[in-house]
């Protein structure tokens, strides 16, 4: 029976309930003593709000006590003269005593109701031993029914109640596990290592209900520092349920939701064997997609600033976990620009993108905010560029960037100098100028590919490499060049095919160094001419003012002469096969 909620009725269930814990440990000394005392007391048929009352006061006060109230009235002083005696053997309450006292006066107490009942001002539980006489008297009660756990799930009026009695039991968990009774689970399938299934401080937020009754108390700014309290445990020993739990609440992503899934991304940005699928499911998540996606780029880019030496190696694993969420286009995209800079350095060099073409989109679309970005990251990645003496062995890792990085910032930069402020453009140019060198020489060639000048041997040639082949590769060029030789000897003997010869029967052949004739000496020259032009003759076919000159027969001797300096080393290094040549022809 459920007692009615009057003003008129509180100050009577409170006077109830001071005289009980006036009487003390004696009042559940035996169920006969217990019973006769609640109907000496009016109470023959209590209700749910008074047992609630009634077990909070046992709950705060089992032990410590002070000694039995005495002489109360000539009806009720022989009754509780008796419980002093009974109570200096008593050391606490007896809560079976007490419920099975209600049983016989009341069997039909509604004891949902007695749960429900809990939600009220004066509810605390201080410690472990009082959860666990509460929780006890509470399932006595219930006996076979199972326990309610809605009712503590639901909105309490009464906030500060509901925050203590939460608190002990997530702190003891030995005694009240909420997996044990009905409860909204956490979806799990998606996780590859499960949390530990005999670990009851773990399962306890296993529960969905949990996890949404404890984030909306920590709405309650009065409330927040102990609920954030209670977090602490998850977020360090189960950080993957917890961050399933929060993606599947209900509520909005705000406020300590928001802090609290930070905390999560932290985690697993770091270590964790599930740290890929909880990402990509955060990274997914449809109800808070517009919340999650930038509060998890925000992260990374506050975990990456706050590396410290260790900055290079996070960047790394920033880099890796965009690629695993095919997310490195909306990463980069973000005005995180230092974070969105270096990230965009390393992926060029894993050729994920194009530095220079990246460079002037996000110019384009930034304009001198993100020039200034660059300029600013180029300072603190290479300080030495600005005209210091900056010593190798005093830079950090994070101040080393590559050659080629560097060498395509500034190019890029350069650009657009002229577009910027004075004192900005002032510094891209004092950098592009102590760079100089780096600036002007030729890009490093891929690693694995060797670059040689042209007409030089390579430093490291197959023969070099392969010394069984490198007789091979010689006689080869030998031939080559004997060919070459007899290639030149031939086009010598044709040019010499037209000239005439002193002798008894030597034939007029047509005159040399006069008409048109073939080349000399063909391709041994870098620029080929014919004869006439070579010997300063007219072209064929130019007509001429003076008659034609007459024909000229020589002998090898007297042509040499006319040929000029220019080709006496030519001609002298071949003088003697031209002239057994030149014999045969006259014969």
């Amino acid at each position: 029976m459920t007692e009615p909620s009057s003003n008129m009725s509180k100050p009577m269930e409170l006077s109830h309930v001071d005289v009980i814990k006036e009487v003390g440990y004696g009042f559940t000394s035996s169920v006969e003593e217990c019973r006769q005392s609640l109907v000496q007391m009016g109470l023959r048929d209590p209700g749910p709000c008074m047992v609630s009352r009634v077990l909070s006061m046992m709950a705060n006060t089992h032990s410590g006590l002070s000694e039995p109230l005495q002489g109360l009235g000539s009806s009720t002083t022989t009754a509780w003269g008796a419980d002093k005696d009974a109570n200096a053997s008593n050391v606490t309450w007896n809560i079976d005593v007490f419920i099975q006292a209600l049983y016989d006066l009341v069997p039909t107490l509604n004891w949902k109701d007695v749960v429900s009942e809990l939600d009220f001002p004066g509810f605390f539980v201080k410690d472990r031993q009082g959860l666990k006489l509460l929780w006890h008297g509470l399932c006595r009660g219930l006996g076979s029914e199972p326990f309610p756990t809605d009712r503590l799930y639901r909105v309490w009026r009464n906030p500060d109640s509901q925050v203590s009695l939460f608190h002990q039991i997530m702190k003891n968990s030995d005694i009240v596990c909420l997996t044990d009774y009905k409860y909204r689970p956490v979806s799990m399938e998606i996780l590859k290592a499960l949390p530990e299934d005999d670990n009851r401080d773990v399962s306890n937020w296993k529960s969905l209900d949990l996890i949404e009754t404890l984030l909306n108390l920590s709405e309650k700014v009065q409330y927040s520092s102990h609920v954030h309290d209670l977090f602490k445990y998850p977020v360090q020993h189960c950080p993957d349920l917890l961050m399933l739990g929060l993606l599947q609440t209900s509520g909005p992503m705000q406020g300590f939701r928001q802090e609290l899934l930070t905390n999560l991304v932290f985690v697993f940005l770091s270590n964790h064997p599930n740290s890929a699928i909880v990402l990509q499911a955060a990274w997914n998540v449809q109800s808070h997609a517009n919340v999650v996606r930038p509060l998890i780029m925000h992260t990374m880019a506050d975990w990456y600033m706050r590396g410290g030496e260790s900055e290079q190696g996070r960047l790394s694993r920033i880099l890796d976990v965009a690629q695993d969420l095919k997310a490195l286009s909306v990463l980069l995209s973000s005005n995180s620009f230092p974070l969105v800079i270096d990230l965009a350095c390393l992926a060029s060099r894993r050729e994920y993108l194009k530095l220079d073409k990246w460079l002037n989109d996000k110019i384009f679309e930034h304009k001198e905010p993100f020039i200034q970005a660059c300029v600013s990251f180029l300072k603190r990645r290479c300080p030495q560029i600005m005209g210091g003496i900056v010593k190798e062995e005093n830079l950090p890792k994070s101040a080393q960037l590559p050659t080629e990085t560097l060498a395509t910032m500034l190019s890029c930069l350069q650009q657009y100098a002229g577009g910027v402020s004075q004192e900005l453009s002032e510094t891209i140019l004092t950098m592009a100028g102590n760079c100089s060198i780096l600036l002007n020489k030729p890009r490093q060639p891929p690693p694995g590919v060797v670059k040689t000048p042209r007409g030089l041997e390579p430093a490291f040639s197959a023969a070099s490499l392969n010394p069984s082949q490198a007789p091979q590769q010689q006689q080869q060029q030998q031939q080559q060049q004997q060919q070459q030789q007899q290639q030149q000897q031939l086009e010598v003997l044709s040019s010499l095919g037209s000239l005439s010869i002193s002798g008894p029967a030597a034939a007029q052949p047509p005159p040399l160094g006069v008409g048109g004739g073939p080349p000399l000496f063909g391709s041994s020259f870098a620029t080929p001419g014919s004869p006439a032009k070579l010997f300063g003759a007219p072209p064929s076919g130019t007509p001429s003012n003076g008659p034609p000159p007459p024909a000229q027969t020589a002998s090898f001797s007297s042509v040499v002469p006319s040929l000029g300096t220019q080709f006496g080393s030519q001609l002298g290094k071949s003088y003697c096969m031209l002239s057994r040549s030149s014999f045969r022809y006259a014969l």
